[in-house]
């Protein structure tokens, strides 16, 4: 049996690691000026801001060890491909101003 306190960190986890590769991946944030530590705690702090609009919802769902991997697993692949769809369309905006000039 899961507390409310358990699933609100198993909800901040899943998001935690979308987040995370979104913000380190990010066209915005690959710039080598902005420090590591900083990269993480802005990813838990956009983290803690969305997990009680999510965890009030679904607390419902049973996790156990193995889904919950496969699970992260999901989540880091999603933000791989946000972050590197966002990067796609900026290299594409960057280079269309290129040739413009």
């Amino acid at each position: 049996m899961w507390t409310i306190f358990q699933h609100e960190f198993l909800w901040f986890m899943i998001i935690f690691c979308r987040v995370s590769v979104v913000v380190t991946m990010g066209p915005f944030f690959i710039i080598k000026g902005v420090p590591f530590p900083v990269k993480i705690a802005l990813a838990a702090l956009i983290s803690l801001m969305i997990v009680p609009t999510v965890s009030n919802q679904a607390l419902s769902i049973q996790f156990q060890y193995l889904n919950f991997a496969i699970l992260i697993m999901k989540e880091l692949t999603i933000g791989l491909l946000i972050a590197y769809g966002s990067s796609f369309v900026f290299a594409t905006i960057q280079m269309a101003g290129h040739h413009i000039s």
